[in-house]
């Protein structure tokens, strides 16, 4: 559940709220390094679903390439993410020899 409020006025009209309150639903599924998520997002006040997120990642080593769509604003993303813990427990082993 998610609520929300603004105060005065944005200066730019995508500053403003997407949505005062819903719901969000997030699935993870994890299988060996790969990984898929799945992010909806629902308000009363537009009357229904309006976001959906789509992932799909491979865990590798410390780096985690990625593919991400966003229905709303309708975006397309491919990048690397940084594991923290992954890096740290590397660098930890690396000191400890």
């Amino acid at each position: 559940m998610a609520l929300s409020s603004e105060f005065g006025k944005p200066d730019f009209d995508f500053d403003r709220l997407h949505s005062r309150g819903g719901l969000l639903v997030r699935f993870d599924y994890e299988r060996g390094p790969y990984t898929g998520r799945y992010l909806a997002k629902w308000d009363d006040g537009r009357g229904g679903w309006y976001d959906q997120e789509y992932e799909m990642a491979l865990v590798a080593d410390v780096f985690e390439p990625f593919v991400l769509y966003r229905r709303f604003p309708g975006e397309f993303r491919i990048g690397v993410r940084l594991r923290m813990d992954a890096f740290r427990n590397t660098v930890r082993r690396r000191v400890e020899e």
